[in-house]
């Protein structure tokens, strides 16, 4: 049985990555840890953001609208810093914020 002393520090880093993964789930209508594929979502956004556009193949078809598409991409993008391999240049939660009043 875990005690409180064992577990990990919930902190608002924490918080950033996990926001980001329902950012990219979002946009890209992928499961975040999904058993049919090699990669956590995270490292494949991180893989495909990468690779620059085009990025219409990223974007969930259910979403997939030319008038949007520069938001959604947008908010795809702030989802990979979010969940990049470095805590420390993570955002803070208050740039994330606002980040997407800007993508209104």
């Amino acid at each position: 049985m875990a005690t409180l002393q064992n577990r990990p520090k919930v902190n608002e880093k924490v918080g950033v990555y996990s926001f980001g993964i329902v950012l990219l789930e979002l946009t890209t209508g992928k499961v975040a840890n999904d058993s049919c594929v090699d990669l956590c979502l995270a490292e494949w956004a991180w893989q495909r953001y990468q690779k620059g556009a085009p990025f219409n193949d990223i974007v969930d078809k259910a979403i997939r609208q030319p008038a949007y598409m520069q938001d959604i991409l947008s908010v795809f993008t702030l989802g990979v810093i979010c969940t990049g391999e470095n805590p420390l240049t993570w955002p803070s939660m208050k740039e994330v914020l606002q980040q997407l009043i800007r993508c209104e």
